[in-house]
């Protein structure tokens, strides 16, 4: 949830400030649950296992994937949603993946919020 001292001096926008850092999973996910339904407004969603992706939409990497050459912890922007793939992008050297449905429900999560340890 956003504090109510950010929503009244507004120095970011909602769409500049597109990343939280927190102390707790509870907390990330809380965060993530919430920022999932404002950007999806007036997109198409889609189901990929328990999770809702839409294209633009924020994920990072929890699980290694050697053969699609992803790294743990790194986080990417959804840029295609296929059958049967997903298309994401490296937030860090813009390079574009194609991953399966499968893999990415297994190695991904939801990324507005990520907790820190």
């Amino acid at each position: 949830m956003l504090s109510p001292s950010w929503k009244e001096n507004k120095l970011y926008s909602e769409d500049e400030c597109d990343f939280n850092i927190v102390d707790d999973w509870h907390m990330r996910d809380k965060i993530n649950a919430q920022w999932l339904k404002h950007p999806s407004k007036g997109k198409r969603v889609k189901s990929i296992g328990e999770m809702t992706v839409f294209v633009g939409m924020p994920v990072i990497s929890h699980k290694q994937l050697k053969k699609a050459k992803i790294e743990n912890s790194i986080r990417f922007h959804i840029r295609q949603v296929l059958d049967d793939t997903i298309v994401v992008e490296n937030d860090i050297d813009m390079s574009s993946i194609e991953v399966s449905s499968r893999d990415f429900s297994t190695a991904f999560r939801h990324c507005w919020a990520e907790t820190v340890t």
